[in-house]
């Protein structure tokens, strides 16, 4: 079994929905530093994911759009992270505590939102399965070396 089907069979196991809602004050995007992209996934509109399930694909279709409200905040589910840049575009990534210190450090706060693949789903790119798949390597070789 892969990293990634061993991190989205834990997250289906775990999964557990919790009302969220974006903070009162959205932050400014001159007010946000700069984060390492190479870490990231860019999630776009309309993705298609597999969850295993036999649904339609429009059942399977990422809709979730962050707006303004979003801008600057950051969130984690299922050790899925995301996190919403000054353009209002929305990455993912495996949670690591490096990545929420340097979200924390470019002026990040911790809001709440939806976390596309935190519960389970896979992406049906398969570009996008590989940068996902290793993401997913790199967190558990540093989570091997800290032992």
């Amino acid at each position: 079994m892969s990293n990634l089907e061993k991190a989205m069979s834990e997250a289906r196991e775990n999964f557990a929905r919790q009302p969220w809602e974006a903070p009162k004050e959205p932050r400014k995007p001159e007010e946000l530093g700069a984060i390492r992209i190479e870490n990231w996934i860019e999630i776009k509109k309309d993705m298609i994911y597999d969850d295993l399930e036999e649904k339609p694909e429009w059942q399977r279709t990422i809709n979730c759009t962050p707006d303004a409200s979003t801008i600057g905040t950051f969130y984690e589910n299922n050790r899925v992270l995301t996190f919403v840049d000054g353009q209002c575009r929305q990455f993912i990534s495996p949670s690591t505590p490096e990545l929420i210190a340097e979200l924390k450090g470019a002026g990040y706060i911790e809001g709440a939102m939806s976390v596309p693949f935190s519960n389970g789903q896979i992406p049906t790119d398969p570009a996008l399965k590989e940068k996902l798949n290793e993401l997913l390597n790199k967190r558990s070789e540093n989570e091997e070396m800290k032992k």
